[in-house]
C-alpha cells in the first residue's frame, strides 16, 4: 500500500479542517438537544400528535449516539500514538488504518465493521422516518452512501475499486481522522434534520391556513360611498 505524499501546509490544512469540523459538532450537538426538548414539551402538551413523533426521535438520537461514539473512539485509536495531537504536519502515515482495515488486499474484521457501521446507521436511520420526510432521506442516503449496489466507486482512470478503499487506503493519518470527523458531522446533520421535520413539519401542519376559518372585523357596521374602509382579517 502506497501512502499519498502530502506537503507539510497541506497536512496542516487538514488538521485545521478537523479542528472547526469538531467545534462544530459540539454546536450542532446543542442545537439538537434544544429541538429534542422542544419535541418533549410538545408531546407532554399533545400526546397524540407528537408522542409518535417523539419516540421516532429518540430512536434516530440513540442510532446516532451509537455510531457517533464508535467514530469517537476509533479517532482515540488514531491519534494514541502521537505525542501531540495538535502537530499535524508529523501526521502523514497511513499505517494505523492501513493494518487495522486491511490485512493484504482483504478487509480485516475492523474494516468489515467499520463498512457495516455506516451501511447499518444509513438503513436504520431510513426505515425510522417517514415517507413524508423524502429530503432527509435523500439527504442521508447522499451523506452515507459507500458506492454502487457492489459497494465500488470508479476512480479517475475508470477503474472500478471498492469504496473504502478509495476513501481511507494509504492516506496520512490526519486526512483520514478529518474525513471520520465529516462522517460524525454528517451523523449530527441528520439527527438535526430529522427532529427540525418532526418539530417545525407537525407546528407548520397545525398553524396551516387550512386548519382555521377566516374572518372579517370592520370597526364600524357601515360606511359612506367613498369612505376608507378600515378594519382586519383575522384567523378563527
Amino acid at each position: 500500500m502506497l501512502a499519498l505524499n502530502m506537503s507539510k501546509e497541506v497536512l496542516a490544512a487538514f488538521g485545521l479542517m478537523n479542528e472547526k469540523l469538531e467545534a462544530s459538532n459540539v454546536k450542532t450537538s446543542e442545537n439538537n438537544v434544544a429541538f429534542l426538548t422542544g419535541l418533549e414539551t410538545k408531546a407532554s402538551e399533545n400526546a397524540e400528535k407528537f408522542g409518535p413523533l417523539l419516540t421516532d426521535a429518540k430512536k434516530i438520537k440513540e442510532l446516532s449516539q451509537d455510531y457517533y461514539d464508535y467514530l469517537e473512539n476509533l479517532k482515540k485509536e488514531m491519534t494514541a500514538d502521537i505525542e501531540d495531537p495538535t502537530d499535524y504536519q508529523v501526521m502523514d502515515k497511513s499505517d494505523y488504518l492501513d493494518q487495522k482495515f486491511w490485512q493484504g488486499d482483504k478487509l480485516t474484521k475492523d474494516g468489515q465493521e467499520f463498512l457495516k457501521r455506516i451501511n447499518d446507521y444509513r438503513t436504520d436511520v431510513a426505515a425510522i422516518l417517514p415517507e413524508s420526510m423524502s429530503s432527509v432521506k435523500a439527504a442521508l442516503n447522499n451523506r452515507f452512501e459507500t458506492g454502487d449496489a457492489n459497494g465500488k466507486v470508479e476512480r479517475r482512470d475508470g477503474v472500478k475499486v471498492d469504496w473504502i478503499n478509495y476513501q481511507y487506503e494509504g492516506f496520512p493519518v490526519v486526512a483520514s481522522l478529518t474525513k471520520i470527523t465529516q462522517l460524525q458531522a454528517d451523523v449530527k446533520a441528520t439527527e438535526q434534520d430529522a427532529l427540525k421535520a418532526m418539530l417545525e413539519g407537525q407546528l407548520t401542519s397545525e398553524v396551516s391556513m387550512t386548519n382555521y376559518t377566516t374572518l372579517l372585523e370592520q370597526e364600524k357596521s357601515a360606511f359612506y360611498a367613498g369612505e376608507p374602509f378600515s378594519g382586519s382579517v383575522v384567523l378563527g
